[in-house]
């Protein structure tokens, strides 16, 4: 394949912008950074000025433009959702399905499955249920949620090998062995939907678990004298707070709070129900969720179902809300997401050897776009 050399970039990686203003790749992989001229026979892609990052990844995503993987969880799902995650200048995501019937799950793992084969945008299935606390459900379907049996954690295991990269459950629901076996099994495990009480969140911390999902949102709240998960979430160092800054799931003030309680483990997500609010409204087995007329997806109950907001969107406002740099809430959006999942060593860095799936973008930040260079036996 032919070298692609890129000029007048304004490069940013891991929260800064680098000296070097080109990038040279070849065969879907970065080759060199700050090449006087391109080498003999390379086509130039002038970019302008424009900045160009690291992907943009989203590690919590529900479903493409119109169409919601948890309702039809296959391969033409997953196909819409990243030809939506491409559209939108996110190079990167995982795929989430929300509680469901354990028939739904192993069909979403294998159809994840299949399309990781080809589809080299998928980093693996969030799995958000159905281990939960129906207290702290949100819009999940009350009847899908069960209580943790070592049958179905043992098929879950073994089936999702390789698959399931994150599952989202409530710990207080598990006993001490399956909650140990599940850390050990390779899975990365996330606090969420949880009620669970502040000793018993840094108990779970203790033992392995470094994220929780959707920080202050399903979650036993901060309050006087009880701290709870959102109180240990933001006392302990190790714990990576993905947040969802779409101006309904946390308040702006509670957003900056996050930022100087958890520094560089404060990551971006959007728990999207579909990409770019195309869908009027949702409705099946028990889930529902409507766009209001501000831009928001609620269910019947006037709970949050998801959010409409794309990563673009996610980064401005971190920018407004936090009153950071465009390299770092960027950084919020590449690098700090791929650490928090594990694959910084794959993905997230404009170094050489990494993939070459990149967003481009002006100081505007939403009008970015997907500029992706695939491997010569790559889709």
């Amino acid at each position: 394949m032919k070298r692609v050399f890129i000029k007048n970039a304004r490069l940013l990686s891991q929260g800064v912008e680098l000296r070097p203003t080109t990038i040279s790749v070849e065969n879907g992989r970065i080759v060199s950074l700050g090449d006087a001229e391109p080498q003999a026979g390379a086509e130039v892609l002038d970019l302008g000025g424009k900045y160009l990052s690291p992907g943009f990844t989203d590690i919590q995503l529900n479903g493409g433009i119109r169409k919601f993987f948890s309702q039809t969880p296959d391969a033409e799902t997953l196909a819409e959702m990243t030809e939506g995650c491409l559209k939108h200048a996110t190079p990167y995501y995982q795929p989430t399905l929300v509680t469901a019937l354990p028939e739904t799950i192993f069909e979403a793992i294998e159809a994840v499955r299949e399309a990781m084969k080809t589809d080299p945008h998928i980093l693996g299935m969030h799995l958000e249920g159905p281990f939960l606390n129906p207290v702290r459900r949100g819009a999940h379907t009350l009847e899908y949620i069960r209580i943790p049996d070592d049958e179905l954690l043992d098929k879950l295991i073994e089936k999702g090998k390789g698959v399931i990269s994150l599952i989202t459950v409530a710990p207080e629901q598990f006993t001490d062995a399956q909650i140990k076996k599940l850390i050990a099994s390779g899975i990365q495990v996330s606090v969420g939907h949880s009620e669970i009480c502040y000793d018993g969140a840094k108990d779970a911390f203790d033992k392995g678990i470094r994220i929780v999902t959707h920080l202050y949102n399903a979650m036993s709240a901060f309050e006087p004298r009880k701290p709870g998960l959102v109180g240990a979430a933001l006392d302990d160092d190790r714990v990576y707070g993905p947040i969802i800054l779409d101006g309904a799931h946390c308040h702006p003030a509670q957003a900056r709070v996050a930022y100087r309680a958890k520094g560089e483990r404060l990551i971006l997500i959007t728990d999207a129900a579909v990409l770019g609010r195309e869908m009027d409204e949702l409705d099946f087995e028990g889930f529902h969720a409507k766009l209001t007329p501000d831009g928001f997806y609620y269910n019947r109950d006037g709970k949050l179902a998801g959010s409409a907001i794309d990563m673009p969107e996610a980064i401005k406002n971190a920018m407004s809300y936090l009153n950071i740099t465009l390299a770092e809430a960027v950084a919020m959006a590449t690098d700090r997401p791929a650490k928090a999942v594990g694959r910084d060593k794959q993905i997230g860095q404009l170094t050489v050897g990494y993939p070459a799936f990149f967003s481009v973008f002006t100081d505007e930040v939403t009008d970015a776009k997907s500029l992706c260079f695939y491997p010569e036996k790559s889709i």
